[in-house]
């Protein structure tokens, strides 16, 4: 029997903030994002909360890579932190989300990335058995992507996250129409960003955030 894929989330599951995510199969396993949260009002003395890699570290020789799917402090600012567990793997991510990367490692240990891949939005890469396709996603910073990861199992979406914003420029708006693609190829798992989906509305435009920045300054 072969050995099953495995979903891993490390942080970001119910809370804001700790994204990271391991997806393994057999000998090969990569992770998304490594990111911190900012401390609750409770946590008295701490500046800053980062994940549990305990188990990281158990499998730290069947990792490929770590994919980032954008530049936001709970998604990129614990990779500093784990420099040490994680040094030497391929990093994939946009030309923005790596040049935010690459200062705050810089910053904060002296390094460079290393080796490092750019992609763009319709790009795809392979990682052991794992075909990886980035897709445009619209956030509230430029330059984001969801991912859809070919397996042995079928294929699992993860939207990152991300909001549908028609005012957006064309070349930032979440392409529907490739998670539409996906869908009726079927979808094994789906990974979805929920935040804020229990309250009713639509997200703020960007455009109305540059508005009221207008008239402040």
């Amino acid at each position: 029997m072969s050995s099953p894929v495995k979903v891993i989330p490390l942080g970001g599951v119910g809370e804001i903030g700790l994204n990271m995510m391991v997806i393994e199969h057999g000998d090969c396993a990569f992770l998304i994002d490594t990111g911190l949260m900012f401390p609750e009002d409770y946590m008295f003395g701490v500046d800053m909360v980062i994940p549990d890699i305990t188990y990281l570290r158990s499998i730290r020789e069947k990792l490929r890579a770590v994919i980032f799917t954008h530049g936001h402090e709970d998604h990129i600012g614990a990779y500093p932190f784990l420099w040490e567990d994680l040094a030497g793997l391929p990093v994939y991510g946009t030309a923005f989300t790596l040049g935010l990367l690459e200062q705050k490692l810089k910053e904060q240990k002296g390094h460079s990335l290393g080796e490092f891949y750019v992609v763009k939005p319709g790009d795809r890469v392979q990682i052991g058995p794992f075909g990886i396709e980035f897709i445009r996603v619209c956030h509230s910073i430029p330059d984001c992507v969801g991912l859809a990861i070919e397996t042995p199992e079928g294929i699992i979406v993860h939207s990152a996250d991300f909001k549908v914003e028609p005012s957006a420029p064309s070349y930032e708006r979440t392409d529907l129409g490739r998670f539409s693609e996906l869908g009726r190829r079927g979808v094994a798992l789906l990974l979805a960003d929920s935040t804020n989906a229990d309250r009713e509305g639509s997200s703020l435009s960007e455009l109305e955030v540059a508005r009221n920045l207008e008239e402040i300054i």
